[in-house]
């Protein structure tokens, strides 16, 4: 028999609630796919002024919010410092295809748990939230 290094498990949700904001809807429901199944509970939003009005009506339910950063509207940056000022204790990780010129110039970057780079793998996500659900 072959020895195989040891798969790294996946870390499984214990039931969190995530809002999930991303401004293509495609991208939002693949992401709830994943999620639901490795054991989150998940809500969408599909811009900014949906997510802060999400996260008004189930604020101290929320345990993480995972943004897109690059919205039309109210963008990831802005929409970060307006959650941070309301709920100093949430979680938020931020995903962006273009890291480094969205996020360097931005002081919300450093309200943030985690940031994902589009694409991203399964793997990376999970890490990702199971990370910033433990730093919070």
């Amino acid at each position: 028999p072959g020895s195989a290094e040891p798969v790294d498990p996946l870390p499984r949700g214990g039931g969190e609630s995530i809002l999930v904001v991303d401004d293509e809807e495609s991208i939002r429901r693949v992401i709830r796919s994943m999620l639901e199944r490795h054991g989150y509970r998940v809500l969408l939003a599909g811009s900014g002024q949906e997510a802060l009005a999400l996260h008004g009506e189930h604020r101290g339910q929320l345990a993480l919010i995972l943004s897109d950063w690059m919205m039309p509207g109210t963008d990831g940056g802005a929409l970060i410092k307006a959650i941070r000022a309301a709920d100093p204790d949430i979680g938020i990780v931020v995903m962006s295809g273009n890291i480094g010129a969205s996020t360097n110039h931005s002081s919300a970057a450093n309200l943030v748990q985690g940031v994902l780079e589009k694409p991203f793998t399964l793997g990376s996500l999970l890490r990702s939230l199971s990370q910033a659900l433990a730093a919070r």
